[in-house]
């Protein structure tokens, strides 16, 4: 577990070679955490990644959309990104694969149809509908996490300028609606 690293642990890693640690962090929200049987608490989070982004980089997953999620459980993890400040973060809808219990737990809400999986698209683009929230709110979610983490906020991009240049051209010829990417150019 990652609250388990210690100083002298996190140093060997990176006298090993490691450049960096990716997390699962999934949600800022405790409640959240025990529905998905995470067998951790947001404040192991905040004591334990920023004392390894002392030494090594920090890359975290995070899940939005899960069953029972309200917006609020939304901001309580954009919350906890701000806390803990990973170098860069990774954003992903639930998907609740056939034949999980989420899955399960989705048709019978009415959550999700079993014709609106699509094993290619189902991965990168939110197919829950909630009584809390809809795919176009977590659609946008998703892009202003992203942006503020990996972009605006990223301490990485601030000290590389030509890095970040490359960075944002690349998110511009991509998602060319985002007009604050244009400020960066």
């Amino acid at each position: 577990a990652l609250y388990a690293l210690d100083e002298e642990i996190i140093s060997l890693m990176k006298k090993s070679g490691c450049t960096g640690i990716s997390v699962g962090v999934e949600s800022g929200d405790d409640k959240m955490l025990k529905v998905m049987k995470k067998d951790t608490t947001v404040d192991a989070y905040r004591m334990s990644i920023p004392k390894v982004k002392n030494v090594i980089r920090t890359r975290a997953f995070f899940l939005i959309g899960n069953i029972g999620e309200t917006k609020e459980n939304v901001w309580n993890t954009f919350r906890l990104i701000k806390e803990i400040k990973p170098d860069y973060g990774t954003f992903c809808p639930v998907v609740p694969l056939p034949g999980t219990e989420i899955y399960q737990t989705c048709i019978e809400k009415g959550y999700l149809k079993p014709e609106e999986f699509d094993p290619l698209r189902s991965f990168y683009q939110p197919i829950l509908k909630t009584e809390h929230f809809d795919q176009e709110y977590l659609i946008t979610m998703k892009e202003f996490a992203n942006i503020d983490v990996n972009f605006k906020y990223n301490y990485n991009l601030k000290h590389d300028p030509a890095k970040a240049y490359r960075l944002f051209k690349n998110v511009l010829d991509i998602y060319p609606h985002l007009d604050f990417v244009k400020d960066y150019i």
